[in-house]
């Protein structure tokens, strides 16, 4: 994900493209979990953490684990979408 990301410019890079296929499947998991919530922000807000640029930062500069990583990843999920979940 990280190298089709650095090739697409910023204003095509979260609308089209694999960071958009994510998105739009995890917008109707969200949907399906609580139609009341605002899918389209959740799905951005959830999947950020998970952009190439960010995940490259956070292994090669920062030395995050995967382990790490995953964990707080499933930690924000939780915590965002509550006692409902996914």
């Amino acid at each position: 994900m990280a190298a089709a990301e650095a090739k697409m410019d910023h204003h095509r890079r979260f609308r089209t493209g694999p960071y958009h296929a994510h998105w739009t499947h995890l917008r109707q998991l969200i949907r399906e979990a609580d139609p009341a919530a605002d899918a389209d922000y959740r799905a951005d807000t959830l999947l950020q953490p998970l952009t190439g640029a960010i995940f490259v930062q956070q292994r090669r500069n920062d030395g995050f684990t995967l382990d790490r990583i995953k964990g707080s990843i499933s930690q924000l999920v939780r915590q965002v979408l509550g006692p409902s979940g996914l």
